[in-house]
This record gives C-alpha cells, structure tokens and sequence, in this order.
C-alpha cells in the first residue's frame, strides 16, 4: 500500500503533494527538512493498493493541482522506467 499525501496551508492553498510507502516517516522528513513546513496546516492522505498506482495518481496530481512548493514537475514527463516495465506486462 502507498499513499499520496497534500499539505495545505491555513487559507487551503495547496503546498505540496508527495508519495510515500511510509507516510508517518516520509512527513516527518519533510517536517525536519523543509523549509516552508511551519506552512503546513493540513495534511490529507489519499491511499492506494500499491506503489504504481499511486506514483501515476500523484503525477496527475502535480500536473492539474499545480502545489506551489514542488519544483521537480520536469522529472514526471515520462514514468520511470520500472513503472513502464511493470505496467506494461
């Protein structure tokens, strides 16, 4: 199971949205790690029966949601690799 997780802000805009096999972890990196975190007012999880599945969910999500704090959209032109590969078969 994966989840894809947004943060939101006080007045709702969104932050950010990510991917985690681990959420409780992967959030509290962001929460040690990233700068705009004391943003964060809201968190949402959105989970899936597996990785793939939510890695296309949260590429969609970047794409029309636009977050204000990603900025890697240019790595989600084409799925990696071992996504295609397995998807494909």
């Amino acid at each position: 199971m994966a989840a894809v997780y947004r943060f939101f802000n006080r007045r709702g805009r969104l932050l950010y949205i990510g991917l985690a096999v681990n959420a409780r972890n992967r959030l509290r990196q962001h929460e040690l790690e990233k700068p705009w975190w004391p943003e964060v007012a809201t968190i949402t999880l959105e989970h899936h029966e597996d990785w793939h599945s939510a890695a296309f969910a949260e590429i969609d999500a970047i794409r029309s949601e636009k977050p204000r704090y990603n900025r890697r959209l240019d790595r989600f032109v084409s799925p990696p690799a071992s996504v295609l590969a397995t998807t494909i078969r």
